[in-house]
C-alpha cells in the first residue's frame, strides 16, 4: 500500500510534537531512513508542503504567498494580510516574494487559490488572443 505525502506529514508531526526537542534530530534521521527504505524520498517536497499546511492548521493560521515585481509596501501587505484574516477568521502568515519576471502587478497564492493579476499574465493572455 502506498502512503500519501499527507499521511507521512501527519505521522511525522505526531511523533515529533510529542518528543523532546533533543530527540527531534534522531526522529528526522529515522524518518529519512524510512523514506529511503520505502523508496519514497522523491515525495519529500510534497511531504514538507503537507507538513507546513498541517502545522498551520494545528496552530490556527493559514499561509499565503504574495509575488510582486517590486517590493510591496508595508501598508499594502498589512492591508492584504488583514483582508485574508477577515475572510478566513484565522491568523495569516504572508510570505512575500519579489519576481521581476512579473513586470508589474501581483500574484497571490492562498490555500488552493491562485489570483494572477500580473502584467506578465495579462500580456500572455493578450498574446494567446491575438494568435488565435
Amino acid at each position: 500500500m502506498k502512503i500519501s505525502p499527507k499521511k507521512y506529514a501527519i505521522a511525522l508531526y505526531d511523533v515529533a510534537s510529542k518528543a523532546a526537542k533533543n530527540e527531534r534530530p534522531r526522529i528526522a534521521e529515522k524518518f529519512f531512513k524510512l523514506l529511503l527504505k520505502k523508496n519514497a524520498l522523491s515525495l519529500l517536497p510534497l511531504i514538507i508542503e503537507e507538513l507546513e499546511q498541517y502545522i498551520d492548521q494545528q496552530s490556527g493560521q493559514i499561509r499565503a504567498e504574495l509575488f510582486t515585481a517590486h517590493q510591496a509596501s508595508k501598508a499594502i501587505t498589512n492591508e492584504l494580510r488583514q483582508f485574508l484574516a477577515d475572510k478566513s477568521q484565522e491568523k495569516v502568515v504572508l510570505q512575500e516574494h519579489v519576481d521581476k519576471g512579473l513586470v508589474g502587478g501581483f500574484a497571490l497564492k492562498w490555500r488552493d487559490f491562485l489570483l494572477d493579476a500580473s502584467v506578465k499574465a495579462e500580456l500572455s493572455q493578450l498574446n494567446r488572443q491575438l494568435n488565435s
